[in-house]
């Protein structure tokens, strides 16, 4: 058996929690909304995608905003239809023997790129690169409400935890980045974490300890691939070192699983983060694809929401495989992280993870 599926194969203590293995399932889109309905077939989409994992992380779910979405197949946890039905995916999962986290959002900046164009919100602007529409304390305090009423929901539906979206030029991303936050009270750039810790010391308030509060963060934002959170290591050891200690786990989002921390960096951002802030952390990007297929990814939707059990074979490409399993390997072992998301290949292929012990069984 290859040694790194080896390693990842052992079990974890993660919490109150002893996972199976090292395995989580990213959050991948669905399309199975419609009308800001969630159909029942998403059920059966998580029911087979759990069973050999042991944390699935959902989404994007969008917080009760009306700014909050980027796209209208993107869920909501807000109705008491959309806690029932998530209750529905959770029972699957917990039956299959993994835990589920609730990845909860605001799509922010993002929301410029997208049918919603024209009012889409950043930290300083309602609209990007203007002086208008600015947003006063009261209206950040109400998003900031938004998020732990989202919580409080996922923690009904029978979600393990959370996983709150600060990456890839959301809204809560935004804060980190000058151009995106020039604000100057208590929420500006050099306290850009505070809007994060405030909505993750109210959960684990409210909510209670047990409850996993994880936060996914990343360097690059989707119209600006090359960003980064801060210029050196130092700026964002700094940065990072601001970031409630009361946060169990990081999910770092990166292009690619192997990206460093900074620019002139060598260090990995998923180790620095890990020996920053001593926290858990998830890494995910290209692990098990080579290839983003972005092209691919509205007629998968299409495909999977027809039948959520299919594996869509002709969308993989190639066999269940890591890419660069020698390289993973030795950055597992050097405790470069915790545990590895892979999203795009059980999107397509539900039974990814099996015929990839069975590849290299072979």
């Amino acid at each position: 058996m290859n040694e790194i599926l080896n390693e990842l194969l052992h079990d974890y203590e993660f919490g109150k929690y002893q996972l199976k293995n090292h395995f989580v399932m990213a959050p991948v889109p669905s399309g199975m909304v419609e009308n800001t309905i969630i159909q029942d077939s998403i059920v059966d989409f998580y029911d087979g995608r759990s069973k050999d994992i042991s944390l699935v992380i959902i989404g994007a779910i969008n917080i009760d905003s009306d700014t909050a979405t980027n796209h209208s197949k993107i869920p909501y946890i807000r109705s008491e239809q959309d806690i029932q039905t998530w209750s529905m995916v959770n029972q699957k999962i917990h039956n299959n023997g993994a835990i589920s986290l609730a990845e909860i959002w605001h799509s922010g900046s993002s929301r410029a790129f997208s049918d919603y164009g024209d009012t889409y919100i950043t930290p300083t602007t309602r609209h990007f690169g203007q002086n208008d529409h600015k947003m006063d304390i009261k209206y950040i305090e109400k998003i900031v409400d938004k998020f732990v009423l989202a919580g409080k929901n996922a923690k009904m539906a029978g979600f393990d935890g959370i996983d709150i979206h600060a990456a890839h030029g959301s809204f809560l991303h935004d804060f980190f980045f000058r151009d995106t936050n020039q604000r100057g009270d208590r929420y500006g750039y050099e306290t850009g974490t505070r809007i994060i810790n405030e909505i993750v010391d109210r959960i684990k308030h409210e909510i209670g300890g047990d409850f996993i509060v994880g936060v996914r963060i990343s360097n690059y934002r989707m119209y600006d691939l090359k960003s980064n959170l801060r210029s050196t290591e130092q700026e964002l050891s700094d940065f990072l070192s601001t970031f409630s200690d009361r946060i169990d786990v990081f999910d770092v989002s990166n292009l690619h699983w192997r990206d460093k921390a900074t620019k002139h960096s060598k260090i990995l951002f998923s180790k620095f983060i890990k020996q920053v802030t001593g926290k858990p952390v998830i890494t995910v990007g290209q692990i098990g694809f080579s290839n983003n297929f972005y092209q691919d990814l509205p007629m998968i939707l299409k495909k999977i929401s027809k039948d959520p059990n299919q594996s869509l074979l002709d969308m993989q490409h190639e066999k269940s495989h890591f890419n660069n399993s020698d390289y993973l390997y030795q950055n597992y072992l050097n405790g470069d992280f915790d545990m590895v998301a892979v999203g795009r290949p059980l999107l397509v292929n539900p039974n990814w993870i099996r015929e990839l012990k069975g590849n290299y069984d072979k």
